[in-house]
């Protein structure tokens, strides 16, 4: 057999074996809410009609996932290194640092930064993040594009097929590379022209910011490895839910009441469920105990912040009717068919309108007029 074929029969299979269900809860952070290793509870949050029951008891591997989620293309070719970064660089090496948290048994040398770091990567891989991100990190786009100009029109970066590294943690890909990123010639005025470029802010530019707060030296990162996290138990009689956005960022109100908010220079106190007895906390203005069992109100404070956070899903060990009343789901077919839809075509529009600008010299489109000579 030619090389060239070996090559082709290769690549072919590179392809078939993609991961395409994307786990943005990956199962091993639900099992700590599964009693047979198998299914979760599971609240929606928004229905279409009131057909929908409010709780449902599935299997693990049909929840918290979504078909082609991570995966990217370059060049044409489709590549699942996210998925796979996800996985070696947060979630494998933070297995025994949560196991032991769940356990309740102290936590070894290395534990708080491994678990820092899997939090981190859960809390930017969600659909829940990437709609409350949108707007709020425009600018930073902006700014993204107008370096990678810079550097194009200097003869310093020339976006190409083979620049792809999947070792985000030492240079990581492109803004090019995820971001589509076109230039049009165009006339200014009668005298002058110039070149127009512009970037399309969709699903590779969510790809681009996980690539840019996973990185060891984010602000996102460097804050959050900075915390020590204490181990939360859940009084008698009491649970910890978690959600499909797990890491809570809570503020106290000035009337005693709470709210969740974005950003962690708002936040007073950090939650992040691992399973329906622990929770691991930091509070940003004083140090927590390592261990300790909540008080019945802040229980009740805890339970609420984390029920709120949820996008569309909440998650529970049992049908917990109390999280109904927390947060009552909200029949809406308009809104539902809206955020399933955005989903469910976000990978075709992918490959219509970004794949085909990634991995290769951005397409130099001329509008500009013809002189007469």
């Amino acid at each position: 057999m030619k090389k060239e074929e070996q090559t082709s029969i290769s690549e072919l299979q590179a392809q078939q074996n993609l991961s395409r269900d994307n786990h943005y809860i990956p199962q091993m952070y639900q099992q700590g809410w599964s009693d047979d290793g198998k299914s979760i509870w599971e609240y929606k949050t928004l229905a279409p009609d009131e057909r929908y029951p409010a709780w449902h008891l599935g299997p693990m591997k049909t929840t918290g996932v979504w078909k082609n989620l991570y995966v990217r293309v370059s060049d044409g070719t489709e590549h699942d290194d996210f998925e796979h970064m996800f996985n070696e660089r947060f979630e494998s090496p933070a297995m025994d640092a949560l196991k032991r948290a769940r356990e309740g048994t102290p936590l070894i040398e290395d534990d708080q930064m491994l678990l820092s770091r899997f939090i981190c990567a859960q809390h930017v891989r969600t659909p829940g993040f990437y709609f409350a991100s949108q707007e709020v990190n425009r600018p930073y786009f902006e700014a993204a594009l107008t370096e990678t100009v810079e550097e194009i029109c200097s003869g310093k970066r020339k976006p190409r097929a083979n620049e792809a590294n999947t070792d985000t943690q030492k240079t990581g890909t492109k803004f090019n590379e995820l971001v589509p990123v076109s230039m049009t010639l165009v006339d200014y005025d009668k005298d002058h022209a110039g070149v127009k470029f512009e970037a399309t802010i969709g699903k590779g530019a969510w790809l681009f910011e996980i690539q840019h707060h996973l990185d060891d030296n984010s602000i996102l990162m460097q804050t959050l490895c900075s915390y020590t996290w204490s181990i939360v138990d859940a009084p008698e009689g009491v649970a910890w839910p978690t959600c499909d956005r797990p890491l809570v960022l809570g503020a106290f109100l000035p009337d005693g009441g709470t709210t969740c908010v974005y950003g962690l220079k708002e936040a007073h106190i950090l939650l992040f469920p691992i399973s329906s007895k622990k929770l691991l906390a930091t509070c940003t203005e004083e140090q927590l105990p390592l261990q300790f069992t909540a008080s019945a109100e802040g229980a009740r404070m805890f339970r609420e912040m984390i029920v709120k956070n949820a996008f569309l899903y909440v998650y529970s060990s049992f049908e917990d009717d109390e999280i109904q009343k927390i947060r009552p789901r909200v029949i809406d077919s308009k809104e539902a068919t809206r955020i399933a839809n955005e989903l469910g075509a976000w990978y075709d529009i992918y490959n219509e309108q970004e794949a085909p600008l990634l991995g290769r010299d951005p397409i130099i489109t001329d509008q500009r007029k013809k002189k007469e000579p």
